[in-house]
């Protein structure tokens, strides 16, 4: 039987690196969304300038209010990636309208950096066996569909693998048990999530 291969972890970021994404990501927001000038942003730290995948998850109320990302890094580093990513998560989540100025208090902004995505064995024993939600997000693919969950979805919920699993499955369009298919591919990774919550609504 195939076993459940190592899933490694996410690139290492320090506080400076965290709190300067956190601040780029308000600027980019404040910038798209009011007439306020810009605040001044100094150069990025080392750990902000490297690849990786990330998503940005915006918050209102503790209402999801949109997020979008990038499962698979790019050439481009965090530092230019994560502010973009929050301005589409603002105005391009087709599950929403766009972010309106008024919305800015209270909102809280969550970014996630992913590791390497590992494909699954198409055991499903295998899989069930090894996955872990509390540890791992998941990506299912099978032809034109893809589906996405972050590891702080399941843990949210307390979600079992099996209805981990199912969620992914339903988000690519697909039946809740596609994931036992062997057209399936499924992909598991790990991630780290900084939350950057401004009090009023107000950039640093």
């Amino acid at each position: 039987m195939p076993c459940f291969p190592d899933i490694p972890d996410p690139p290492a970021l320090g506080g400076e690196d965290w709190q300067w994404l956190g601040s780029a990501v308000w600027r980019a927001l404040f910038q798209r969304l009011t007439s306020d000038p810009a605040f001044e942003l100094g150069p990025p730290p080392p750990g902000a300038l490297q690849p990786a995948g990330v998503f940005v998850t915006l918050v209102h109320h503790g209402d999801l209010r949109g997020c979008l990302g990038a499962s698979v890094p790019g050439q481009e580093p965090l530092a230019e990636v994560a502010p973009r990513l929050a301005v589409a998560s603002a105005t391009k989540d087709r599950r929403f309208g766009p972010l309106r100025p008024e919305e800015l208090p209270g909102l809280t902004v969550e970014i996630t950096v992913l590791g390497d995505l590992v494909r699954l064995p198409s055991a499903s024993d295998a899989i069930l066996e090894g996955l872990q939600p509390v540890r791992h997000g998941v990506q299912v693919r099978r032809a034109s569909r893809t589906g996405l969950l972050l590891p702080q979805v399941a843990r949210r919920h307390e979600w079992s693998a099996v209805e981990l699993l199912g969620q992914v499955c339903r988000k690519a369009g697909l039946e809740a048990d596609a994931w036992r298919c062997s057209d399936t591919e499924i992909w598991a990774f790990q991630a780290v999530t900084f939350s950057a919550a401004r009090t009023g609504g107000r950039p640093p």
